[in-house]
């Protein structure tokens, strides 16, 4: 997730999705970046801040999967 903005999200919607300030706990317009996915150690997970409604989580979860099947 990335708070930055810039031409380079609006031309590649299918790794970068927007997700708006307030959606989840998250404090402030962000960005998915799907093709900055790495895995998680559950030791840096802090805290549960909230899910995603499905008009937004299914695009990055159609992205993810599109990643893998390749």
């Amino acid at each position: 997730m990335t708070t930055q903005s810039g031409s380079w999200a609006i031309k590649n919607p299918n790794l970068y999705h927007y997700i708006p300030q307030g959606t989840a706990g998250i404090p402030r317009d962000s960005i998915a970046l799907i093709d900055q996915l790495r895995a998680v150690d559950i030791q840096r997970v802090r805290a549960y801040l909230g899910s995603l409604e499905e008009e937004l989580f299914n695009p990055i979860r159609n992205s993810l999967l599109r990643i893998f099947r390749k």
